[in-house]
């Protein structure tokens, strides 16, 4: 089904490429092909990438990345058939650039009551500069080492209010949860474990929406974990037969994208390119 929206002559479209539905949202031209991009001259800013149209945008959005047109490729936080979303690719394909450009895009399009995220790293020093004026703005509910004992405890937590908001009225923003690399957490408690999982496969209908970036050739071997994602973002891989595995929908190029800027999804039946905004500049 398409439903298109009509702003300010911005169209929006609606989406379900998904034999068991997942919903994404593209702010597309209509005219122009977007399986193959030619590289832009400048990078954009998250800020400048939602530029004037970000009024018009609706809130509980994430943007993962912008189309050749320079109109902003959206994620859905009100419909949970989107499922969590895997973000792969070999080293240096900008798997945790495209994380921060999400949660970036998070403080730019929702309220603090609507929607707010925390991040699990296994590199919490690369991510302190970023969220840093989040925490000020009541966006960022904190930063953990994948390590840490008290990111095992977030995890308890996360999955405890996910159920109880599944099994009735309660209230509270969307949190968008973020985990990049989340191997070390495989040496946690089983419990720690089984809750993970269950967030993984269950989180967004209880408005905890998992984000994880794992490195394509670990994600090869965790078919265990990697089954549960329905939305998955596809960074370079020279691979086609690995990419392939990964990408679940045929045809994907991943060898074809550029390393640290360009990723790929599967939306209206087809891969489509984008662009990976600067996170946190003006």
């Amino acid at each position: 089904m398409v439903t298109d929206l009509q702003t300010s002559g911005y169209v929006m479209a609606r989406y379900n490429p998904f034999p068991s539905p997942t919903v994404m949202e593209a702010a597309r031209s209509t005219k122009r092909d977007r399986s193959e991009i030619s590289t832009p001259v400048l990078i954009p800013s998250v800020r400048s990438a939602l530029g004037a149209v970000q009024s018009t945008l609706p809130a509980f959005s994430l943007m993962i990345g912008t189309c050749e047109d320079g109109l902003p490729f959206l994620v859905d936080l009100q419909d949970a058939t989107a499922g969590s979303v895997l973000v792969t690719g070999e080293a240096r394909s900008g798997k945790t650039r495209l994380l921060k450009a999400m949660v970036d895009s998070v403080v730019h399009l929702n309220s603090p009551r609507e929607v707010q995220y925390t991040v699990i790293s296994s590199y919490p020093e690369e991510w302190e500069n970023l969220i840093q004026p989040h925490r000020m703005s009541g966006h960022c509910r904190g930063l953990y080492y994948a390590g840490d004992p008290n990111a095992h405890q977030l995890i308890l937590e996360m999955a405890s209010l996910a159920e109880r908001r599944r099994e009735g009225d309660v209230p509270g923003p969307v949190i968008v949860l973020v985990v990049d690399d989340f191997t070390p957490l495989l040496d946690a408690d089983y419990d720690v474990q089984v809750n993970l999982h269950w967030l993984f496969h269950q989180g967004p209908q209880g408005r905890i929406w998992p984000i994880v970036a794992l490195n394509s050739n670990r994600a090869l071997n965790l078919h265990y974990w990697i089954d549960l994602f329905r939305t998955r973002l596809i960074g370079r891989i020279s691979s086609s037969a690995a990419a392939q595995r990964l990408a679940i929908r045929p045809g994907v190029r991943a060898a074809r994208l550029q390393d640290g800027i360009e990723f790929t999804a599967w939306l209206d039946n087809r891969w489509i390119n984008f662009w990976v905004a600067d996170p946190g500049m003006g």
